[in-house]
């Protein structure tokens, strides 16, 4: 009998985009809020950005 499935390894995204885009994109945003946020508050926006980073 034919096969009419298609070869495996079809359309799949590499693994490390899969798991580095997310990551980049928390990060940026982290680094983006930093900026954004007045002096006294950038050490604590830092540190919630940092922890969120690190559970993405």
């Amino acid at each position: 009998m034919v096969s009419v499935q298609p070869p495996p390894g079809g359309r799949e995204l590499p693994y490390a985009r899969v798991l580095l885009l997310p990551t980049v994109l928390m990060a940026a945003a982290s680094g983006a809020a930093v900026a954004l946020v007045t002096a006294p508050a950038r050490v604590a926006v830092g540190c919630c950005g940092a922890v969120a980073t690190l559970l993405v």
